[in-house]
This record gives structure tokens, sequence and C-alpha cells, in this order.
């Protein structure tokens, strides 16, 4: 049901991030696993840490850089490698997740690129000369990958880590198959919205506004055409609610960019999308504009990461209760989860 084509704002981030392979880098793997032990133990015990930390059990992380990310406002802190049931792999971006020293990081990776590569060339043919080269280099690699691990903001990895996996089960495994995750979802955007622009609006028929939002939210988020949407709107809210936003025209709106037409339409308030936008950010932060108008995956993802006070998109929980309930709906696909 749900739509899992990423925008091109999403994908283009997605595909920058490069994997630093294990093998030759076994320094930096080692330290990084200890200090995230640390991190994790920091965080306490909980559904979140507890899912990271079987991750890394089973060698499912990999660490990632992009070096794209300095600067850059897009959301994209990690990504997953998986199909269907069975994950590959998640690859956090340790430089968009190390803001303070995302240069320095860069510059190491840099570094231990060339020495990477220089070694491979001296281990093609050796000679005296070359043992003495490969073994200063690797001295120095070593070196490298200690201060690279020490560079690495461990908390903020971490949530990446759990956004990520979050995202793969919805998007892979569930695929917008539970209703009762859906319905959440829909409660706690019409709780954002409140959030934002509450005293603003003036809802006189609740019926209407929530069929209303239940189909913005479903057209955005689903690859259903507006008539089957309409559709259940009429069998969850009545007939005259459907017949009379289809007279009106909603089912000419199919993302939610035109969520301030709906709204007006329904004469709850007149506001432009730039208002509303703004509106929002303040409240929330900008980085939450890119969930509402991206994935159903990255929109639960973040829902999630954010009842336990996400580091990643500064914020706390909208409605604690509601999250958790999505996290515990997500959560019972882990045994689903083939590594």
């Amino acid at each position: 049901m749900q739509k899992t084509v990423l925008t091109p704002f999403f994908e283009s981030s997605e595909k920058s991030i490069a994997r630093i392979l294990k093998q030759p880098a076994k320094v930096l793997y080692n330290r990084f696993n200890k200090n995230m032990d640390i991190a994790l133990q920091k965080l306490g015990a909980n559904a979140y840490t507890r899912t990271v930390r079987k991750l890394l059990d089973n060698d499912k992380i990999f660490l990632g850089y992009s070096s794209s990310a300095v600067g850059s406002e897009v959301p994209v802190f990690s990504i997953y490698i998986g199909d269907s049931h069975l994950l590959a792999g998640i690859i956090p971006d340790i430089v968009r997740c190390s803001p303070e020293s995302a240069s320095d990081i860069i510059d190491i990776i840099k570094q231990l690129e060339q020495i990477f590569k220089e070694i491979h060339a001296l281990q093609k043919r050796i000679d005296e000369n070359s043992i003495e080269k490969v073994v200063e280099l690797k001295n120095k690699s070593e070196e490298l990958q200690e201060m690279l691990a020490s560079m690495i903001d461990y908390p903020r990895v971490a949530e990446a880590i759990y956004f990520s996996f979050l995202r793969y089960i919805v998007a892979e495994i569930d695929r917008g198959s539970s209703i009762a995750l859906f319905d959440l979802s829909i409660d706690l955007f019409k709780k954002l919205l409140e959030l934002s622009i509450g005293p603003l609006m003036q809802i006189t028929d609740k019926k209407i506004y929530n069929a209303a939002i239940d189909y913005i939210f479903t057209v955005s988020f689903t690859n259903l055409p507006p008539r089957q949407v309409m559709h259940n709107i009429s069998k969850r809210y009545g007939a005259d609610v459907a017949d009379l936003l289809t007279k009106n025209g909603i089912t000419t709106i199919k993302s939610m960019d035109k969520l301030p037409a709906v709204l007006s339409m329904i004469k709850v308030i007149n506001i432009t999308p730039i208002a509303l936008n703004n509106a929002i950010a303040k409240r929330f932060g900008t980085n939450v504009l890119s969930m509402i108008y991206g994935t159903y995956d990255y929109f639960i993802a973040w829902a999630v990461i954010s009842a336990h006070h996400s580091i990643l998109f500064n914020m706390g929980p909208i409605d604690r209760d509601i999250q958790l309930n999505m996290e515990k709906i997500v959560l019972n696909y882990k045994s689903k989860v083939r590594v």
C-alpha cells in the first residue's frame, strides 16, 4: 500500500553514502564497536538501544561517509541495504552524524583512502623496500583509524542506525499492511497540525476535518488512487461526508503540498503553503518538513525515534503514547527479519 520510491530529494543523498570496508579498517571497526557499546550503556536499556545492540552483534553495521553531507540540509543520516525479509546491513553516515567534527573526519578518510591504495599497490610486488614501506603505512593507517573513531558522535550514529532499521521494516516487510500503524500515523499527523496551527484553526465539523486529513495523508503516503481512497473514506466516515468532500473537488488533490488547499476547502483555515511550512518548522524544526513531504517509511521512522527525544531532529515526542504504540507495532516485525 505504501509508497517506497524515494523522491530525488532523498535518493541523491542516499546514493552519495559510501561504505568503509571492514577488512582494511579493522582498527576503526574494533574501536567503533567498543565505543558504541559504551554509548548504548549510557543511553539506557529500551527497545531502541536493544535493537541497535542486536544489529551490532549480528555484524550488520557498516560505517559510511558522504563528503557532500557537510553543509547539506537533507536529513539522510543513514541507509539500509535489504530486500524483503533479508537485511544485508545498515550504513550510518558518520560525517553527517558528527557535525562538529565532519570536516576533520572527511580529511582523515581521504588520507586513509590514499594509504590503502598505496598498500595495495606495494603488496602486488613484495621486496625488501616495499615490506618496510607497507609496515610504515599500516602503522600510520592504524593511528588515523584510532583518531577517526574518536571523532564519531556515537549517540547520533546509534539513532541513525535505529532510524534506518525502522525504515527497512516499514518499507520492506510491513509495506503498509498494518492498518493500526497507519491509523496511528494519521492521528500523529493531526497532533502535529494542532500543535503547529491549532489556535488558528476553526474546526466546526470534526468528522469532515478527520475525513479530509485522512484523505490527504492516505493519498500522499500510499499508491492508492483518489477514487479508492474516497471509497475507504465513505466506509469509515459515511457516504454523506465522502460526497461533500468529492463535490468540493478533493479528489483533484494527490500530494501533501496541497494541504493548505484541503484546509481551505473544509473552511478550517486559509493559509499559504509558506506560512504553513513556517509554522510547522517553527514548532518542530525544518527537518520535520522533509518527513511530511517524504515517504511513509521516513515518516514512521521519524515518528518513532522522536519518541526517544531525537538528537538528529532536535525534538522530543509529539504524543509519546501514540509514538510508542507505533514503535511497538513496527518492532513486532523484528522476528521476520533475516540477517
